[in-house]
């Protein structure tokens, strides 16, 4: 009530809060309400709260750090992807490195633990930020200062929230700068332009100053009258390279500059009749430094091999592509440089760096490529260094790989797929198959295994061991797999709403959802959301990603036991798994490769390994699957093997959920 009587009317909005579980979110909720009239929506995971951003019209979406299935980097990256223009909260305890790195994708305000009663303020400056950003990329033409300024390509333009002293960007043109205080921009050199700008932008006034990097325009902002004021700051470079154009982090050349600076050395190189060398590198598990030390660390790590590949290679440009790759180009003057220039750049990590005030040593892939040999145009260059750098990775890291033509175009391929494979999820270009597993005596199916297939919009129909392994490689697996996952599982749900009841489904997991400790709480939730019994699901796991780390992956499926899940050994007699190994591990099924059922009727080896299997199996209490049966007289031998199931071609392919559920209503096997 105000002090007259009267009732003041309360901002309404609607959120999505996506918390790690229901009582968290309610407490977030009430907390709101302190402040603002709020309808919410609940969400305990990353792939509920997509469903409900796409469902419904929001005005702000409140996130926890850390939920079953993603990280807040996963939540505000796809919650950007989703909808851009969605304001988001933050609400916890985070580091500063981790504030930073929130703000930098995109996190509108973070709301500490303690300081839950200002989340309602917080919710209403967030959506009137949101709103202004809005304004500022969708009617340019209200403001004659950015209405000129953002269509040239030379400036930067950042808009200034300022509220109690503190100055904050709400926009910019690269978003990287957005939620760092204006004393953070990277056009601002010293202590003293800070301050000349602090002062300028504390005044709300129109005025032009002169830095080092170039001319600086500061200009108010008309808005709609409350606490915040707004001031842009437009950056008009000089020099002879354009800010943009350089990597904040590094200072290095960024890709597009790379490229014009490319194109000009080919054009000499073809004049004087020489060859250019390019070098891709890529730091091998540079993930592990942010994970032990944070981003601000993992940084200046980057700055520091930018400074040594500097130093190593004085004749050569070095740029950086964004993450932890980096490219070296030079003309190769000499017979021999690039080999020379390879080992120069491989000795850049020799020494360690300190992170967390311990050595670290990192080391590198590289990949190498020639023109006019190998390519003639600076994009072909590109690709086939970078082609290259995937096969030094896939040959174990650490080392050196010459692009060759004659196998280049795999690896050209891998190099498209991986750009492809970027949002292929939100674009709805993945399928989930199913391929039914059938009682070896009764022909009666026992359950089905999931299988993922990706229907990509140019080439088709592609199958998983073409794009799985470029999924591992670029990190996008434990994101299918979650998807996978849950699709799977609601299935499940699917078949028993439609009178099918009791189909179990085998999902497989990658060695890196193994490694995730998160792993098990995505299964549980998933299970709780569709109402699907433990029992009805089974993880599969294959022998070699056990064998990277026994103790985890020993522990984790105890974890999955204990929620009543099933687990599956895929591939079994491939790797090294030995009898007291599977000791350890808490396994219903051991699935036997099909590299043994291929000529189980005609050799004596194949079918004592089976047999070999079969018992190993019995004695432990477990299960056996026989893979890829093809032919009625491997079904006849494999019986006689005391095998329990089967699963191949001769039964069933893999198909879609609609065909399968036509084939689970009949049961049995033809």
């Amino acid at each position: 009530m105000e002090p007259d009587g009267r009732t003041t009317a309360r901002k309404h909005l609607r959120a999505v809060i996506v918390a790690a579980a229901p009582e968290e979110s309610a407490r977030w909720a009430d907390a709101a309400r302190e402040d603002v009239s709020l309808s919410a929506h609940h969400a305990l995971g990353l792939h509920e709260a997509l469903r409900i951003v796409a469902e419904r019209e929001l005005d702000v979406a409140i996130i926890a750090p850390h939920v079953a299935d993603g990280s807040y980097r996963d939540l505000l990256r796809r919650l950007q992807v989703a909808r851009e223009d969605l304001p988001v909260v933050l609400v916890g305890d985070l580091e500063p490195d981790a504030m930073h790195d929130a703000f930098a994708l995109g996190a509108a305000d973070i709301v500490a633990q303690p300081e839950l009663l200002r989340l309602g303020q917080a919710l209403v400056r967030a959506v009137r930020d949101g709103t202004l950003s809005a304004q500022l990329r969708n009617a340019r033409a209200q403001n004659a200062l950015l209405d000129e300024t953002l269509r040239r390509t030379r400036e930067d333009v950042v808009v200034v929230g300022i509220e109690g002293g503190e100055s904050t960007v709400v926009y910019a043109t690269r978003h990287d700068l957005i939620g760092r205080p204006i004393t953070e921009l990277p056009f601002v050199r010293d202590g003293e332009e800070a301050e000349e700008l602090s002062a300028a932008v504390a005044g709300c006034r129109s005025t032009r100053l002169t830095f080092a990097s170039g001319a600086i325009a500061v200009e108010p902002l008309a808005a709609p009258p409350h606490d915040r004021h707004y001031v842009a700051i437009v950056h008009e470079r000089g020099g002879r390279v354009a800010l943009e154009e350089r990597d904040p982090v590094t200072g290095l050349p960024q890709r597009s500059t790379f490229e014009r600076l490319a194109q000009r050395v080919l054009a000499e190189a073809d004049r004087e009749g020489v060859s250019v060398a390019v070098l891709f590198l890529d730091v091998d598990r540079f993930h592990v430094v942010n994970e032990l030390a944070g981003h601000r660390t993992g940084d200046r790590v980057l700055r520091e091999i930018a400074t040594r590949l500097r130093e190593a290679l004085p004749a050569a440009h070095v740029a950086r592509f964004g993450g932890d790759e980096f490219v070296v180009l030079r003309l190769e003057d000499e017979p021999g440089i690039a080999r020379s220039a390879t080992q120069a750049a491989a000795g850049a990590f020799a020494a360690p760096f300190i992170v967390a005030d311990k050595p670290v040593y990192l080391t590198a892939s590289i990949g190498v490529a020639l023109a006019p040999d190998d390519a003639t145009d600076v994009a072909g260059l590109i690709g086939t260094a970078e082609a290259a750098v995937f096969e030094a990775k896939r040959l174990g890291r650490n080392t050196v790989r010459w692009y060759r033509s004659s196998g280049g175009s795999a690896s050209l391929e891998r190099v498209a797929m991986r750009r492809d494979l970027q949002g292929a999820i939100e674009r709805g270009e993945f399928d989930v198959y199913y391929q039914p597993i059938y009682d070896i005596g009764t022909h009666v199916i026992q359950g089905v295994e999931a299988l993922v297939r990706w229907r990509h919009p140019l080439h088709g129909m592609i199958q998983p061991d073409r794009f799985i392994p470029v999924a591992e490689e670029c990190g996008l697996i434990e994101e299918l797999g979650a998807w996978v996952l849950e699709q799977s599982i609601a299935q499940v749900r699917t078949w028993a709403d439609a009178g099918i009841p009791g189909i179990r489904v085998s999902v497989n997991v990658s060695a890196r959802q193994l490694e995730s400790n998160a792993f098990p709480g995505l299964v549980r939730i998933l299970l709780e959301r569709y109402q699907v019994a433990a029992q009805y699901l089974e993880i599969e796991i294959t022998e070699s990603s056990i064998m990277r780390d026994v103790g985890a992956a020993a522990r984790l499926l105890r974890r999955l036991r204990e929620l009543g899940v099933r687990v599956a050994i895929d591939d079994f007699g491939t790797g090294y798994t030995s009898l007291a190994f599977l000791k350890r591990f808490p396994i219903d099924q051991l699935k036997i490769d099909r590299s043994f059922v291929v000529d189980v009727t005609a050799g004596a080896f194949d079918g004592a390994v089976i047999r070999a299997v079969t018992t190993l199996a019995r004695a432990l209490g477990v299960q056996t699957v026989a893979e890829g049966v093809e032919l009625p007289e491997q079904v006849e031998r494999l019986r006689a093997l005391d095998c329990d199931f089967v699963q191949g071609f001769l039964f069933s392919e893999p198909m879609p959920a609609a065909a399968c559920t036509v084939l689970l209503a009949a049961g049995r096997a033809g």
